[in-house]
């Protein structure tokens, strides 16, 4: 793999956590700045949902995708990624990111 694809990958792991702390901001601004959410708040909002949503599923199905076929995860952890990756994807995808694509096993440096 080369370093282009992994920085791609690493850039795509930290999406979702990124756009979920905007979801969370536009949240708290919407809710304690104003009286009620006026239409173009409530709008914005939406539309940050659904790319936080976007990001989120995209990289689910990469790096599942990537935990059966890259030979660097153990095959006795695949299933353990895989179970990280439903309930916890969002603080998950930079870890494995980190630990099977960027790092080189054998000599814990990147490629």
């Amino acid at each position: 793999m080369t370093k282009k694809v992994k920085v791609l990958l690493g850039i795509l792991s930290i999406l979702p956590l990124i756009t979920a702390f905007v979801v969370l901001g536009l949240f708290v601004y919407a809710e304690f700045n104003t009286q009620s959410w006026s239409d173009a708040d409530l709008l914005l909002f939406i539309i940050a949902i659904l790319v936080a949503n976007i990001f989120y599923y995209m990289s689910l199905i990469i790096f599942i995708i990537n935990i059966f076929k890259n030979e660097k995860v153990p095959k006795n952890l695949q299933i353990v990624w895989l179970l990280l990756f439903l309930f916890f994807g969002y603080y998950v995808f930079p870890v494995y990111w980190y630990l099977y694509i960027w790092r080189d096993k054998r000599g814990g440096e990147r490629k």
